[in-house]
């Protein structure tokens, strides 16, 4: 595919509220769906002044986080941007953000984050190896170490979830995972903080022995077994939260 000339480049107005991350997301967009490649350079800040209809200072704090996330590198003596090769970072970084700039809704992360889980334990049913074995086992006695502390057990659930990602061996579904839970370990301290001490404690005595359950299918290679169970931990995450 061809370079895209500068010229041929549009943007579209933002509103005023949240304009820089408005206007990060239209140009991140554009770059990792491909319709902006490497080495096509963007418009001139005074150019996309005139496209996003606000002011300078507000598309260079934009610009700067596009190169904060590895998406563009400005050229000193132009004083332009070009597109870069993306790296697994720049994709992660893009989706992180606007997750924390609420550019995404919570039930579209939970609808998400649940496809991904479930066609990862499938995978990791099919693939494991006994390293991974160990590696998930790990976490499950380390959930069970930490009594009643409960941002503990939510660090290891997610070491849990992450390690059935390695073990099935999926690079994207593993990078998935991690920019997911940066926002969903927050997200559950948030829903458990004025639940009451019995309340926590058996909703991690249900996460355990859910857990459990999972490894078992892993362990027995069962792939369809391994998925129903996620599934239904999904869902019971879904409505935790």
């Amino acid at each position: 595919m061809a370079k895209r000339n500068e010229s041929t480049i549009q943007f579209t107005p933002v509103p005023s509220d949240h304009a820089t991350a408005a206007i990060y997301s239209q140009i991140s967009n554009l770059i990792l769906s491909g319709e902006l490649r490497p080495g096509d350079r963007l418009p001139s800040e005074r150019k996309m002044m005139i496209m996003f209809e606000r002011s300078r200072p507000t598309i260079r704090e934009a610009l700067r986080m596009l190169e904060r996330s590895e998406l563009i590198k400005t050229l000193p003596s132009s004083g332009g941007a070009v597109i870069v090769e993306p790296t697994s970072s720049s994709v992660e970084e893009p989706l992180e953000t606007m997750l924390t700039l609420n550019q995404i809704q919570n039930s579209d992360l939970l609808e998400y984050r649940a496809l991904n889980e479930i066609a990862t334990a499938g995978w990791a049913a099919e693939r494991r190896t006994e390293r991974d074995l160990a590696h998930i086992m790990r976490h499950i006695q380390q959930s069970e170490l930490v009594g009643d502390n409960f941002s503990e057990f939510v660090s290891h659930d997610l070491q849990f979830h992450h390690a059935i990602a390695q073990a099935g061996g999926n690079s994207v579904s593993g990078m998935v995972n991690r920019v997911m839970h940066t926002l969903v370990s927050s997200k559950l301290e948030e829903a458990f903080a004025k639940k009451s001490a019995a309340s926590k404690h058996e909703m991690m005595q249900t996460v355990l022995a859910s857990h459990r359950e999972i490894y078992g299918a892993i362990v027995e290679r069962d792939a369809e077994r391994a998925q129903r169970v996620m599934r239904e931990h999904m869902d019971l995450f879904a409505e935790d939260l």
